[in-house]
């Protein structure tokens, strides 16, 4: 019973706590509610938004970008934003916000003055910072500046520190931009930047502190951007100071450095001190000084070479690549450079995928670099789809037999480039751009590639008259295609008459005989040509020629040629002029029947105009009465080219010897004898003018040849190339040796346009002959001619 009675006062008690709790609850919640009912009840809405002073920009566009509307209600934190919103579109260079009360809210008044509208947009006094160069930099920096754009101080404030910056950039610190802004109608201005350049500031000196057991001239040298005033470094604009350039330089130093193998090399902030100096042509002039701090570190050592995850090819034959050995001084060039040649042969064998990477553990107490070349060769890919656009006349065909490539062939990155070369090579396309090459999306281990050619000039009807060295005063008629049919064939048809030359020519050549790697072609033709001073050479004559593909770009060719020759007004000042067995060659009209070998490796880009590629030669002419002429001879020659592209230049090389003997007991034909001089051998001289001389002055002929020659082309604009020129060369007797002491030499500039619709070059040279031929000639020479020297 007291158990019952004493749980039902438990129980009772407990109702009434829970009670308690609710309640309090309950009026919590209400006082809540009161207040909040009390405040929205205090709070006024916005009865009306007015817009004051705007033209331009409309009353909808400004209510667009504001987040309050007519009705709501008035927060004024809210129209803080607003003000933010609207003040950020530029629209305006005067904005207000004021509020008062209305019969049943707020009023909200906007009072705005617009921004004029920019009615054009000019950059004055820039010579060497280009309107163009300041609206790309513009577009770099993301600055827009435009005509009918609101004219807005803060941009207008990036555009001038863009254009400053870029002046910096061009190494004119000292330049300054003025902003005009002119009136030109109703709210609407004009804005100039009026942009004085100022002078150029020039480096004077490039010094170094720190720096021990390292050559300055080495860093100089790996500078790429800025160089110390001097007569070369002007020329190539690379003495003006840039502190953007100066960044670029200093990464370059460090490179070098590694390269040297300082792994811990640092390198300072540079110090630029202002010192006068005289420039090369001795201008006094205003200048810096560069100071760059290093510190370089100790120098360290090659360990151990490691490769990891190679399976196609040993590490044996890896570590080949290599070039340095244990112990010798650590390069991250030399590294560099063999990795890329390992990347090159998996390449070739078809890893397209390959990735190859270096991992250089640092061993300071040693002073010891251990490398791991960590290789994922990743799967074997194949040429899928092959394609060509852009070839509108010419026939896939006669691009496809040049790829060194078919659909299925492993993707050998070294075929393939090998094959865009040979269809250079052709003269009838050139490519247009990068070649897509890409993975096909079902399969990645097909690699589809598609190849955009432009194509050449391919027939070309001339008419002409002009001068050079080899023809003189001449008129000529001609119709020629490099693309007979669309399948590669090459047709010419030849008329010129001249003061000097006289050519009527046929030739035909089919490169694909019967769709084989086999060229055939023929030639027939009559010409005239007079060698000044020495005498006058007709002949008529036809021509065979085989040729056949060996291996990829090495061909060889045999030729039969059967030509009558006559000579006429022979010099009296030579020799033969008196010599019975001589005459013997003049007075008749005799023949000579030839054949000729050839074999050569060419990997030069062009026939027209080569930037890149070598050309290794031998050929062999052999004539003999057992060929049914009247001249037995041999003539040996042998001819290498080279050309390598820098950066924008193109640097070449070509050398070539001859050798001619008669057989059989014979004498020699004098117009046989070689000959040099003029644009196509020793371009500051006279034609055939160069060989050795008699008693008499006379220019006898010589029985070898040595020629050689350099250019440095410089592409101007356009067709237009300036090339600097150094040839020399010379013509020996029998019994003389070929000497570098005994030759002739010319340097100087040429100014080369090439005509793309003639397909060739026409050449106005200025040449200094160190040697003359004759005491009295001049050693400064001008000449005009057509075609290439090599």
């Amino acid at each position: 019973m007291r158990k019952v009675i004493w749980g039902r006062i438990i129980f009772e008690k407990m109702n009434l706590l829970c009670y308690k709790k609710t309640m309090k609850k309950y009026i919590f919640l209400v006082t809540i509610l009161l207040i909040f009912s009390g405040f929205t009840f205090s709070q006024e809405k916005i009865e009306k938004i007015e817009i004051i002073g705007n033209d331009r920009v409309s009353s909808e566009t400004i209510l667009y970008y504001l987040t309050v509307k007519e009705g709501d209600y008035f927060d004024p934190s809210q129209l803080r934003q607003d003000f933010r919103i609207l003040w950020s579109t530029g629209f305006f260079s005067y904005l207000k916000m004021e509020e008062e009360d209305g019969a049943n809210g707020k009023i909200i008044k906007i009072i705005v003055k617009e921004n004029p509208i920019i009615k054009a947009v000019n950059y004055k006094g820039g010579k060497k910072v280009k309107e163009d160069e300041i609206i790309d930099k513009l577009k770099e920096e993301d600055v827009s500046l435009l005509p009918y754009s609101y004219y807005n101080p803060v941009k207008i404030k990036k555009v001038e520190k863009v254009i400053k910056d870029l002046l910096i950039e061009k190494g004119l610190p000292y330049g300054k931009v003025k902003v005009e802004t002119k009136k030109i109608g109703k709210n609407e201005v004009e804005v100039n930047f009026i942009i004085d350049e100022g002078p150029k500031v020039r480096v004077a000196s490039i010094e170094f502190e720190g720096l021990k057991g390292i050559r300055p001239s080495e860093l100089i040298w790996a500078m790429k951007e800025i160089k110390p005033h001097t007569p070369l470094y002007w020329v190539m604009k690379k003495d003006v100071f840039s502190r953007a350039k100066l960044e670029k330089d200093l990464e370059n130093i460090k490179k070098k450095l590694k390269e040297l193998g300082y792994m811990e090399a640092e390198v300072g902030e540079p110090k630029i001190v202002e010192v006068e100096k005289r420039t090369f042509y001795l201008k006094k002039q205003k200048m810096v000084k560069i100071i760059i701090p290093i510190k370089r570190g100790p120098r360290y050592r090659l360990g151990k070479i490691k490769f990891e995850g190679n399976k196609a090819l040993p590490s044996k034959i890896l570590r080949k690549f290599i070039k340095l050995k244990e112990g010798d001084f650590y390069s991250t060039k030399a590294i560099e450079d063999g990795i890329d040649e390992i990347r090159k042969v998996y390449l070739y064998q078809g890893y397209f995928y390959f990735q190859i990477f270096p991992i250089e553990n640092l061993n300071p107490k040693d002073r010891i670099v251990d490398l791991t070349l960590a290789i994922r060769e990743n799967e074997i890919c194949y040429l899928g789809k092959l394609e060509f656009k852009g070839n509108n006349y010419t026939k896939d065909k006669v691009l496809r037999r040049e790829f060194l490539l078919r659909e299925g062939d492993r993707f050998s990155t070294l075929l393939f480039e090998n094959s865009l070369m040979r269809m250079k090579q052709l003269g009838l396309v050139e490519i247009e751009k990068m070649p897509d090459v890409k993975p096909d999306p079902k399969d990645y281990t097909k690699i589809d590639v598609t190849v955009y050619v432009k194509e050449l000039q391919r027939q070309n009807i001339q008419f002409s008259a002009g001068y050079s060295g080899y023809e003189g005063t001449f008129v000529s008629l001609s119709y020629s295609t490099v693309n007979f049919l669309g399948t590669g064939e090459s047709f010419e048809i030849m008329l010129l008459t001249g003061g000097r030359t006289k050519n009527y020519s046929f030739s035909f050549t089919e490169p694909y005989f019967l769709d084989y790697p086999i060229s055939l072609g023929g030639s027939i033709y009559d010409r005239w040509i007079n060698l000044p001073f020495l005498y006058n050479r007709k002949s008529k004559g036809f021509s065979f020629i085989c040729g056949a593909r060996i291996k990829s770009f090495w061909r060889t060719n045999i030729s039969y040629g059967y030509e009558r020759v006559k000579v006429s007004d022979i010099n009296e000042n030579l020799p033969w002029f008196y010599d019975p067995y001589y005459a013997y060659y003049a007075l008749a009209e005799r023949t000579v029947s030839s054949l000729t070998w050839t074999i050569y490796r060419s990997t030069v880009d062009s026939p027209l105009n080569p930037t890149r590629g070598t050309l290794y030669l031998v050929s062999a002419r052999l004539g003999g009465t057992f060929l049914g002429g009247d001249i037995s001879l041999i003539n040996p020659r042998v001819e290498w080219t080279w050309y390598k592209p820098l950066r924008k230049h193109v640097i070449g090389f070509h050398i070539e010897l001859q050798y001619v003997k008669p057989l059989e007991g014979q004498v020699l034909p004098f117009w046989e004898k070689f000959y040099l001089g003029g644009e196509r051998s020793i371009r500051g001289f006279e034609i055939y003018s160069i060989g050795p001389r008699n008693e008499r002055g006379a220019n006898i002929g010589g029985n070898k040849t040595f020629v050689f020659n350099a250019e440095y082309k410089i592409p101007v604009g356009g067709p237009l190339q300036l090339i600097l020129f150094y040839d020399m060369g010379n013509a020996y007797g029998i019994d003389e040796k070929i000497s570098l002491s005994n030759v002739y030499s010319s340097m100087g500039l040429e100014a080369r346009i090439f005509v793309p619709a003639l397909r060739i070059p026409f050449r106005l040279i200025f040449a200094y002959n160190p040697r003359t031929v004759r005491p009295t000639d001049s050693h400064f020479a001008v000449r005009f001619g057509v075609g290439t020297t090599f």
